[in-house]
C-alpha cells in the first residue's frame, strides 16, 4: 500500500487509538463489585420486597428482580446490609434487562464503606 499523506494517515491511526482506549474506558467499571445476596428494598412508586442485591460497590449496585425498571428511573431504595442497620438511599437505574438491572447511587453514607470492607474481607477468606 503507498500512502501519499502520511502524516495525515498518522493523525487518522492517533484518532482511532483514542477513540477505542476511551471506549474501552467507558465500559470498565471504576470500583471492584462484591458479590453478595440481601434484600434490597425499592420504592417507586410503591414499596417493592422482592428484589435481591447480586454485587455491591461503593458506587451502585446489580439486582435481581421479576420487575426490572426503565433506565434513568430515579428511586429510593433500604439495603439490608450484613454488619450494618439497613441504609437508606437514593438511586438512579443505569441498565435494565429481563431478570436484572443496575442502580448508581445518587447519594452516600459512610456506613456502606464499612460493610463493603468488611464484605471484601470475608469473601478474600474464601
Amino acid at each position: 500500500m503507498q500512502f501519499n499523506c502520511p502524516g495525515e494517515h498518522m493523525k487518522q491511526v492517533e484518532v482511532e487509538s483514542s477513540v477505542a482506549k476511551e471506549n474501552a474506558y467507558t465500559q470498565a467499571r471504576r470500583h471492584e463489585r462484591v458479590p453478595v445476596n440481601f434484600a434490597v428494598s425499592l420504592r417507586w412508586p410503591c414499596l417493592r420486597l422482592a428484589d435481591r442485591a447480586r454485587d455491591l460497590s461503593e458506587c451502585g449496585l446489580g439486582l435481581e428482580t421479576d420487575d426490572p425498571l426503565e433506565p434513568m428511573t430515579l428511586l429510593s431504595m433500604r439495603l439490608e446490609l450484613p454488619y450494618s442497620t439497613p441504609l437508606d438511599f437514593l438511586g438512579r437505574v443505569m441498565w435494565s434487562r429481563r431478570d436484572s438491572m443496575g442502580i448508581r447511587f445518587e447519594s452516600s453514607d459512610p456506613r456502606l464503606f464499612d460493610s463493603l470492607n468488611r464484605l471484601r474481607t470475608d469473601f478474600d477468606r474464601i
